[in-house]
């Protein structure tokens, strides 16, 4: 689903910020992970560019935030991680572009 998902988002800019982030997440550890922190993973590791705004893809109805569930971590910050391991195994094997 995911996949066919990011395949109709046109703008290839978008498409590999989208998957940027969500890939980020695929690393997520404990309770989940902060805006800030995908946001540098993103960018840094995933190639994401500088101008991303994580909070408005997580929080908008483009279709990715299904994929996410948001916890508040101890300090009352809010934190983000994939609903579900089997998409984050995917992501791990497959940060970029998907190819068959």
């Amino acid at each position: 689903m995911l996949e066919l998902h990011l395949s109709n988002v046109e703008d290839t800019t978008k498409r590999r910020n989208l998957r940027a982030v969500l890939a980020s997440l695929a690393h997520t550890r404990g309770s989940g992970m902060s805006a800030a922190l995908i946001r540098t993973l993103a960018i840094n590791v995933f190639h994401a560019t500088d101008d991303i705004d994580v909070v408005d893809i997580l929080g908008s109805n483009n279709g990715v935030k299904v994929y996410v569930r948001t916890a508040v971590d101890s300090s009352g910050g809010v934190v983000y991680q994939l609903f579900h391991k089997a998409l984050a195994d995917h992501l791990k094997n497959h940060p970029f572009e998907f190819q068959d």
